[in-house]
Parts: C-alpha cells; structure tokens; sequence
C-alpha cells in the first residue's frame, strides 16, 4: 500500500516534487509508492531516486529525464510509459509491464529487465551497458545497432532476431538461443557464448575476436569472413557452416565438429585442433601454417592448394583426402594416415612422415626431398 505522505506530494508534478523532497533533506526517507495509482502522472525531470513503484500503475507516465536510480518497478505497470533520456541504472523491471515503453537515450547500466514484459517495446537509442536481461524474450526482434556491451543474455531467446551492427563486446550470451538470428557485422568481441545454440545463424564479416564458442551449436551457420581470432572453439559444433575466408588464426578448437564445413581461403594459422573433426570439410588455399591437428579427422577433406607448412598431424587420418599441390615443407605427419589420399604434386620437404601410411595413394608428382619416411609405408 502507498504511503500517502508520498502520494500527495508526488501527484502535484515534477516542480513541486523536488521543491518538497528538497525541503525535507535527511526526513524525506524513503518514498513507498506500492500500489498506487499513478497512470498519465507528469514527472518529466522529477528526482525519483530509491522510489518504490512495486505494483505501482504507471500507464503512460512522463518519467522522462527524470532520475531514476535504484528504482524498484517489480511488477509495475509501465505500459505506453515514456522514459527517455532518464537515468534508470540500478533499476528493477522485473515482471514489470513495459509493452511499447519508450527508452530513447535511457542510461540503463545495471538496470533487471530480465524478466520484464518487453512486448513492442523500442529500444532503439537506449544505453543498455552493464544491463541484466537473462532470459530475455527478443525471439524476432529488430535490435540492429544496438549498444549491447557487457549485457547479461544469458538464456535469452534471440530467434531470428536482427543484430545486424550491434555491439555485443562482453555481453554473456551463455545458453541462448540465436538460431536463424542476424548477427552480420556484430562485434562480438570477448563475448560469453559457451552453450549458445547459433543454429543456421548469420555472421558473416562479424568480429568474434577472444570470443568463447566452447560447446555452441554453429550447424549451417554463415560466418563468411567472420574474424574468429584467438576465440575458443572448443567443442563447437559447425557442421555444414560456411567459413570461408574466416580468420581463425590462434584459435583452441580442440574436438570442434568442422564435419562438410566450408573453409576455403580461411586463415588457420597456428589454429590449434586436437582431435578436431574435418571429415568432408572443404579447405581449399587455406593457411594451416604451423596448426596443431594431433589427431584430427581429415577423411576425405578437400585441400587442394592449402598451406601446411610446419603444421603438426602427428596421428591424423587423412584417408582419401586430397592434398594435391598443398606446401607441406617440414610438416609433421608422424603415424598419420594418408590411405588412398590425393598426393599430387604435394611439396614433402624436410617433412616428417615416420611411421605414416600412405598405402595406395596418388603421389605423382610429389616432392618427398629431405622428408622422413622411416617405417612409412610407400606405393611403388
């Protein structure tokens, strides 16, 4: 229940408001407006700071420049409400109505909208930096060009959702679902989007830079000259996805799924994938110079012109890959297995071949100079 000390006071207006709490210094306390009526109220540039609106309806209110700071909102009534340009950090929205509130140049660091009702709301304008809005429910929202920094998404759904241009630098995407979302152009630098589901997702010529993927779901996801540098990969699923010329240079992807993925022209430099799935995967002219594949599944992966110079595939199955006219100089394929893959004109220089097998494959052309082939076996 209001305390109708407040109450009147609050309803006489912006102006009046501040002169009162002015007045009052230490005795003013703090304001317990629970429950109260208070829809089409006029406290544009009012100092609302530590108000409890619990319940409160506030149905097309002018709160706006108005400070807000700390305010509680749970479960208030913000429909059609306006609070552009206020200062609203700290702020808790949670169950609050806020269909089709207006948030333009709202500073909102901090602020819970987690569990708010966002139906039709425009955030267009508002600085979202720092915001809480786990589990968020933005499935095919147009949120393009967002200020999304260090925003807590977790658990969000952002099917379908439109993010072309946003900042997501820091922002913690764990858990969420992006499948089909545009993220084209996103700079998703040190992003958290360990166990997010980026199913047929858009992120072509996106910025991912020291990004976490562990365990994310890319299937068929678009990431064409995506800039994955030093971002983990762990575990991420990107079957069917299009990579080419991405940048995944200094990348962990140990036991990621590239299974039928599209890398052509891709930077793998230093790429580190241990027990990494290629099988099928197209990396035609990519740089894999000096890439960890210990262990990597390679069956039937077309590299065709790619650089592999001083890589390491120490163990690697390479069955029915082909490596025609890939650079190779001093590359490690210590135990690999090259059965009845594609070696033509393929520089071995200086490589390391002990122990690989190479049994009925097509090596015409091949430079094996200065390589090490103890105990491999060799077609006549």
């Amino acid at each position: 229940m209001a305390d109708s000390k407040y109450l009147r006071q609050i309803k006489q207006g912006a102006d009046w408001w501040n002169q009162w709490r002015l007045r009052q210094g230490e005795k003013f306390g703090v304001p317990d407006l629970t429950g109260a009526e208070l829809s089409e109220v006029q406290l544009a540039g009012a100092d609302l700071k530590g108000c409890n609106f619990q319940r409160a309806n506030l149905r097309k209110a002018d709160l706006s420049s108005a400070d807000l700071t700390g305010v509680n909102f749970a479960a208030a009534d913000l429909r059609d409400a306006d609070l552009s340009w206020s200062v609203v950090e700290g702020g808790n929205f949670a169950e609050a109505r806020c269909d089709r509130l207006r948030w333009q140049g709202a500073k909102l660091r901090r602020a819970q909208l987690g569990q708010a009702y966002l139906a039709e709301t425009d955030l267009q304008g508002a600085n979202l930096k720092g915001v809480c809005l786990r589990g968020v429910d933005f499935g095919h929202r147009d949120l393009r060009g967002l200020n999304l920094e260090a925003v807590n998404l977790s658990a969000a759904n952002l099917s379908t959702a439109d993010l072309t241009a946003a900042n997501l630098v820091a922002a913690n995407l764990s858990g969420a679902n992006l499948t089909k979302a545009n993220l084209s152009r996103a700079i998703l630098n040190r992003t958290n989007l360990v166990q997010a589901n980026l199913e047929k997702a858009l992120l072509d010529f996106a910025s991912a830079i020291a990004a976490n993927f562990c365990q994310s779901v890319l299937r068929e996801a678009s990431a064409h000259r995506t800039n994955f540098g030093s971002a983990v990969l762990s575990g991420a699923d990107f079957t069917g996805s299009n990579l080419s010329g991405a940048y995944l240079a200094d990348v962990h992807a140990s036991e990621a799924n590239f299974n039928r993925a599209d890398l052509t022209g891709a930077n793998l430099q230093r790429f580190w994938g241990h027990r990494a799935n290629f099988s099928q995967a197209v990396l035609r002219g990519a740089n894999l110079y000096e890439s960890s594949l210990l262990r990597a599944d390679l069956t039937m992966a077309d590299l065709v012109g790619a650089n592999l110079n001083g890589a390491d595939l120490g163990r690697a199955n390479l069955t029915m890959a082909d490596l025609s006219q890939v650079s190779a100089m001093a590359t490690k394929f210590e135990q690999a297995s090259l059965h009845r893959a594609i070696l033509r004109d393929t520089l071995f220089l200086q490589a390391n071949l002990k122990l690989a097998n190479l049994g009925l494959a097509d090596i015409a052309g091949a430079d094996f100079t200065g390589a090490v082939l103890l105990g491999a076996v060799i077609p006549k």
